[in-house]
């Protein structure tokens, strides 16, 4: 516990829980924001082999990547979305609405870049959005592992 203030002018007590409240909330986006590109990642990895991933970039025009790693959120959602990419390798794992995929990631690489420039503080409604985009990409990984979410 620290006491705020001097000795004749207490103006808060900070204890444990409040720092916890705090950095949760600060990391918070952050972490969520991690858990989608890595499923997403992952799900895109499951769909085919290095050799066919490589092919999938290569057919998205992303400049000087061969692996998933070296690709950012914008990219990486190119080359998922990436039209004949995604119905001959992708949407067995995403499913078969490409439309979906995009309204569903769409508004998450527009919040990541509102988090990674600092731009605003992230609104409930955008956490809320960050949280369902882990829910969904954490169903599909699931019944891609052919487990009941």
């Amino acid at each position: 516990m620290v006491l705020v203030g001097d000795e004749t002018n207490l103006l808060a007590v900070a204890t444990a829980t409040d720092v916890n409240v705090f950095l949760w909330n600060a990391t918070r986006p952050f972490v969520l924001l991690q858990d989608v590109e890595l499923a997403i990642r992952d799900l895109m990895r499951s769909c085919t082999d290095g050799a066919g991933l490589g092919a999938a970039i290569a057919a998205a025009h992303v400049e000087g990547a061969k692996r998933l790693e070296d690709l950012t959120l914008g990219e990486l959602m190119s080359v998922l979305l990436n039209e004949a990419s995604y119905g001959d390798l992708f949407r067995h794992a995403f499913g078969s609405r490409r439309d979906l995929v995009t309204a569903t990631l769409e508004p998450v690489r527009e919040i990541r870049n509102k988090v990674f420039h600092f731009r605003d503080d992230v609104s409930v409604g955008e956490l809320e959005t960050l949280v369902a985009a882990v829910g969904w990409l954490r169903r599909k990984i699931l019944i891609r592992r052919g487990q009941t979410a």
